[in-house]
């Protein structure tokens, strides 16, 4: 915890140090590159402007169906806290529906779940990228949607650019982003 909270200083501390002035954007340097993030300055201005009002934050229970263009979540995955496998199998079983149906006819969805761990600890089965992407289609199908993916040009982009994205949290765990484009096709 206390190296996580000195990587956090040292990054806030390079983050006042910006190298660029790109709209919305502070890049600074960060350990091995350069890094990026929001403009705290921005966000601070959007959510005056009132741009909050069109995000929901509420538990997977009560979303809405059919009301969110894009879905952004993190499930729990087990990994720092001792949870009962079945409950959390219970609970990726009900979000993924759920968030397939609180998409809007051409929504998109973005999770992120482990990739691996460089600790030991192992995750459970179905929180596996490619377990959670089969969910994903057999649950699409089961509720009449599509799910879509990126049409690539030739030449094709560098694999750095197309999906699963990855990101690394210290040097404990490895992370990949899916994203998904869900329609529902017109009859």
């Amino acid at each position: 915890m206390i190296a996580q909270i000195k990587d956090l200083l040292e990054m806030r501390t390079a983050q006042n140090e910006s190298l660029d002035s790109v709209p919305h954007l502070e890049v600074y340097p960060a350990k091995y590159s350069r890094a990026c993030t929001l403009s705290l300055q921005r966000l601070i201005t959007a959510f005056q402007a009132g741009y909050h009002r069109g995000v929901l934050c509420r538990l997977v229970e009560t979303f809405p169906e059919a009301k969110c263009d894009v879905i952004v979540t993190d499930p729990p995955y087990g990994f720092n806290k001792a949870v009962e496998r079945r409950s959390l199998a219970e609970l990726y079983i009900l979000i993924i529906e759920k968030l397939i149906l609180a998409l809007k006819p051409d929504g998109q969805l973005v999770i992120a779940i482990p990739d691996s761990s460089h600790t030991g600890p192992q995750f459970p089965y179905f929180t596996n990228k490619r377990f959670i992407t089969q969910q994903i289609l057999i649950t699409a199908e089961r509720l009449g949607r599509e799910v879509r993916t990126a049409a690539y040009s030739v030449p094709e982009p560098s694999p750095i650019f197309r999906p699963p994205f990855y990101w690394e949290a210290g040097r404990a765990l490895r992370r990949a982003v899916l994203h998904f484009r869900i329609i529902t096709p017109h009859c």
